[in-house]
């Protein structure tokens, strides 16, 4: 994984959502995925196992399969276009 991607998963998560602004991350449920990094083999989300741990990608936009079933899935349909939008920003 790139330095670049490292510090980019401090502010933003691999799907694209703010840590900071993440019910579950505030409610201290998720440790966030600079958290998860060092424990990528045995990440608790799906999302960031998929993309991190069994691709080693910094991020699910740099995914051929990208948006996948698993991203369409993993939040409220109006979260997911909002975190599809960062993530195709960042390409």
């Amino acid at each position: 994984m790139s330095q670049v991607g490292e510090r980019q998963r401090q502010r933003v998560a691999v799907c694209g959502s703010r840590c900071e602004e993440c019910t579950e991350y505030r409610a201290v449920h998720c440790p966030g995925c600079g958290h998860e990094s060092a424990l990528a083999r045995q990440a608790t989300c799906a999302v960031f196992h998929c993309c991190v741990a069994e691709r080693e990608l910094d991020d699910c936009s740099q995914c051929l399969d990208f948006p996948c079933q698993l991203f369409w899935g993993h939040a409220s349909p109006m979260e997911v276009v909002r975190r599809y939008r960062a993530l195709v920003g960042r390409r």
